[in-house]
């Protein structure tokens, strides 16, 4: 019998993780979303559809009483609470947050729910950190205690448009916190907590120079795992040049540093929206100064979904199938980005981490 999925947002990656789910005969999804226009053009689309608020009683209590899991593809803030009402009508229940701290007011509220102790809960699917998480944990298992590791990922439009070089790909409130919240590193061996949009280096990649810098958030779970078992572990932005110096005129002098939200909007309603991304992730070890061979992925979107959001959906789907699957803990958050490559490819949709043509495409080094 079919699982009935219930889909808390149906932006980007909440309408195509429909999609999938609902080409498959396993599940069955429901999006909520509030907003009229969406709501109706993807009803157009065939897909399930409530609409309303994800937050009202009266909207989502009728719907997790038939609910098998409760997916929230919704902003961070959100988050909780949906947890909490997944852990109430005895829903599984994943998300695609990238901040710690998500994850742990999950925790703390499954230990007064009472009602979750047959329940799994996934926090932090997606990109990143699942699906890098995933990648850089496989590159550790090899290494050793005197290798310094960086991960560099971007997500970028195949060609740059503005001064910026980036457009409304990922969400912007999540891209936001990336470049205001602290970052976790692994320093000489040590957790360290460094400043984000710092340690600024160009690398190349084909004929393409980006520039790298920290940001937050997608690498916090493998930090506090492996300190003392490496020398460095550190987690880096790519964007096309001169990017950084354009973000820090607005952060620094127009002040936008004081006001996050002006700052939110104004790229919201600015940057130009597409699905001709570029997602890059390369994991480079170093050892005595000496670097070893990079682990390179890139993947490329098209006029049907962005790649970013084709890799969340893959990963969430991986996610969703462990969950009924009996493979993840229950009445605790499991960390998705802890869920190994290995653990990932019992699923079908991991076969996504490895196609070619529209999603992935090789690039020398």
């Amino acid at each position: 019998m079919a699982k009935t999925i219930v889909i808390a947002g149906g932006g980007r990656i909440g309408e195509e993780l429909a999609r999938q789910l609902a080409a498959i005969s396993d599940y069955e999804p429901l999006i909520v979303e509030v907003n009229h226009q969406r709501s109706r053009a993807l009803k157009d689309e065939g897909l399930g559809v409530v609409e309303g608020d994800c937050l009202s009683q009266t909207v989502m209590v009728p719907l997790l009483l038939k609910a098998d899991a409760l997916i929230a593809s919704v902003t961070s803030d959100l988050v909780p609470r949906l947890a909490e009402l997944a852990c109430q009508y005895d829903c599984h229940f994943l998300d695609f947050s990238e901040e710690a701290g998500i994850r742990q007011q999950i925790s703390d509220m499954l230990d007064t729910c009472g009602k979750g102790e047959a329940l799994s809960f996934a926090s932090g699917c997606g990109l990143a950190p699942g699906f890098v998480g995933a990648l850089t944990e496989d590159v550790i298992r090899k290494c050793h205690k005197d290798d310094e590791v960086t991960v560099f990922v971007g997500v970028l439009p195949q060609q740059r448009t503005n001064r910026l070089g980036y457009c409304n790909i990922w969400g912007v409130s999540g891209l936001v916190d990336e470049y205001f919240n602290d970052c976790m590193a692994i320093r000489d061996g040590a957790a360290k907590t460094i400043a984000p949009l710092s340690l600024f280096e160009t690398i190349m990649i084909g004929r393409q120079s980006y520039e790298a810098f920290t940001t937050s958030g997608s690498l916090d779970n493998l930090v506090a795992r492996y300190q003392g078992q490496l020398k460095g572990l550190v987690f880096k932005t790519l964007r096309y040049p001169k990017h950084l110096d354009y973000m820090l005129f607005l952060l620094d002098d127009l002040q936008l540093r004081k006001r996050p939200s002006s700052l939110s909007n104004l790229m919201l309603n600015t940057l130009p929206k597409t699905s001709f991304d570029r997602v890059i992730i390369a994991i480079e070890t170093t050892r005595n100064g000496k670097k070893g061979l990079p682990v390179l992925k890139i993947f490329e979107g098209d006029e049907t979904a962005a790649a970013s959001t084709r890799l969340s959906v893959a990963h969430a789907g991986c996610v969703l199938d462990l969950i009924f699957a009996g493979d993840l803990s229950k009445g605790s958050v499991t960390e998705a980005g802890d869920l190994s490559l290995e653990h990932l490819s019992r699923s079908p949709f991991s076969g996504l981490f490895q196609s070619e043509g529209h999603l992935q495409k090789a690039l020398a080094t």
